[in-house]
């Protein structure tokens, strides 16, 4: 059996990030691969109060990482850990196919431009892969900039998550890019039942999850409560006006809560993704004053023709509120887009 290594954010305490790297396995491991997630905890990873903006970040942060070590069980860590480029050189055992993604992992805003997510530390032999890398919109900067070309020159392929990073990648290597799903979008909806949580909530509420502060969609969440008398449940990390707040909990109580949701209001792409998955009454706000990071929403929606789901305000979210969402066409399109990720896959194994 061939054996796979996955380099992404492994021990990042954000939903998306550890569900895409868990859904990358999976699908790595239909193909008769055997696969490990490195292990990888550099410096900027750990949680510190150093790096965090208050006491306050640092004590949630600390309870999050509590929450989310069952679930960093089911990633299938390595079992020992590298904390350097030197480390993952000199003592990471060999494989056959190295992984780098999907996330933002060539976004050096927050790799720090660490060599190590252009997996320099692979052997010649070995064949890298880039799968749905994302640089979150965001130039590598000069002084980075050769090393990274370097590196990029030994990928056997690399796919993509926006056009972005294709264009990126095209003016400095000679290598063809794909744009291609999300892992979290090449499995089934069922496929996360074995992570899900399976308790039963009596009550309708709405739930709110957003990955970027933003007032906007916070009132609009509160008017919607205020309208259908409903409560709303809180799974992000700013908002402050919800009934209940949960952001601290594992990720199978995220998923949980959205599954069973009436209504979801996000800004998050992996939010978008599970409310897609789940077929839920959703409504994808924009966000006005870092409008960059919307670019993977709005991308997805679009090619999905559920573009209609973007709102800006109360008034759209509520002429919307009674019109219910016909998956049929959505999940038929990203049928098509998922077999076209899948492919590109096999041709990597192969």
């Amino acid at each position: 059996m061939k054996k796979a290594y996955i380099l992404a954010y492994q021990r990042a305490t954000n939903y998306g990030a550890v569900l895409q790297i868990y859904a990358l396995k999976k699908v790595l491991e239909s193909k008769d691969v055997k696969v490990e997630v490195i292990d990888y905890i550099p410096y900027w990873m750990k949680v510190t109060l150093k790096n965090q903006p208050s006491v306050l970040s640092y004590l949630k942060r600390k309870l999050m990482n509590r929450t989310f070590d069952s679930f960093f069980g089911r990633l299938g860590l390595t079992k020992e850990s590298y904390y350097s480029n030197a480390d993952l050189c000199s003592k990471l055992p060999e494989a056959d196919y190295y992984f780098v993604g999907s996330d933002q992992v060539w976004n050096t805003n927050i790799m720090k431009e660490d060599i190590s997510y252009f997996l320099n530390f692979a052997p010649k032999q070995a064949k890298k892969v880039g799968y749905a890398v994302s640089m979150g919109n965001n130039p590598i900067a000069s002084t980075f900039l050769d090393d990274v070309k370097e590196e990029i020159k030994h990928f056997d392929a690399v796919s993509v998550r926006e056009m972005y990073v294709s264009e990126f990648v095209s003016t400095i290597s000679s290598l063809e890019t794909q744009i291609v799903l999300d892992p979290t979008l090449l499995l089934s909806c069922s496929d996360y039942d074995a992570v899900c949580d399976s308790k039963k909530f009596n009550k309708e509420y709405i739930v709110v999850y957003s990955a970027m502060r933003d007032e906007n969609l916070y009132s609009m969440a509160i008017k919607l409560s205020n309208q259908t008398g409903l409560p709303i449940i809180n799974l992000g990390y700013h908002f402050k006006g919800a009934h209940k707040h949960e952001y601290f909990k594992s990720p199978g109580n995220w998923l949980n809560r959205i599954k069973q949701a009436k209504y979801f209001l996000t800004n998050s792409f992996h939010g978008t993704v599970f409310s897609i998955l789940m077929k839920k009454e959703f409504y994808v706000v924009p966000n006005t004053s870092q409008p960059g990071l919307n670019a993977r929403f709005v991308e997805l929606l679009n090619s999905l023709n559920l573009e209609n789901r973007l709102i800006n305000t109360y008034d759209e979210l509520l002429n919307k509120l009674d019109s219910k969402i016909c998956f049929n066409r959505p999940l038929e399109l990203l049928e098509k887009r998922k077999e076209d990720s899948i492919s590109f896959i096999n041709r990597v194994l192969d």
